[in-house]
């Protein structure tokens, strides 16, 4: 099986924040209800998957980025969605 994670339009960036000396992962992007800029911590991959406590008792809500903004005479940034269409239709482009 092959597995790959992709988007059709990459609305972040990632980099790097400061909190209380500590230096974690953050995503920074445009809320797309409003445009605001926004940062935010991405969360970890749990090592397992959990229970269904866990997931019971989560309340997840995930923010939705607009697109960066892009000249129009540029593509818009991906990710990975080229790897994907190789896996979909590659062979029928040789």
């Amino acid at each position: 099986m092959d597995c790959l994670g992709l988007a059709s339009v990459q609305a972040t960036t990632s980099g790097i924040i400061d909190v209380n000396g500590e230096k974690i992962p953050a995503l920074r992007g445009n809320r797309l209800s409003d445009g605001a800029p926004l940062t935010v911590y991405p969360g970890e991959v749990p090592a397992r998957l959990p229970g269904q406590a866990f997931w019971d008792k989560q309340g997840f809500q995930f923010e939705a980025f607009r697109p960066q903004v892009m000249d129009v005479d540029k593509p818009l940034p991906h990710i990975r969605l080229d790897a994907a269409l190789e896996f979909l239709i590659g062979d029928k482009l040789r």
